[in-house]
């Protein structure tokens, strides 16, 4: 199920970040299954890509602050999940 999370909205990363564009660092890693927020979306990627407010002091390698994060490495939102379908995500 593809999401169009906005700025501010707490999400849950998925505890395996699969089939995904956008490659994977091993500090990312550490993410996974975390809560973070979205800080800004990145259009011009399918699905949308995400800054994040967590780990915008961690990396400066693109044009904004922090790493950018494939909506398909999202489980859902955090403050509301589909248990059901985060069992089978996580």
């Amino acid at each position: 199920m593809t999401h169009m999370y906005q700025p501010g909205d707490r999400v849950i990363m998925r505890k395996e970040f699969k089939g995904a564009p956008l490659g994977v660092t091993a500090e990312m890693e550490r993410r996974r299954g975390t809560i973070m927020t979205i800080r800004e979306i990145q259009h011009g990627f399918v699905p949308p890509a995400y800054y994040m407010v967590e780990d915008q002091n961690e990396y400066s390698g693109n044009i904004k602050p922090g790493w950018l994060w494939s909506e398909a490495w999202i489980a859902d939102y955090a403050d509301q999940p589909d248990v059901q379908e985060l069992e089978m995500l996580l």
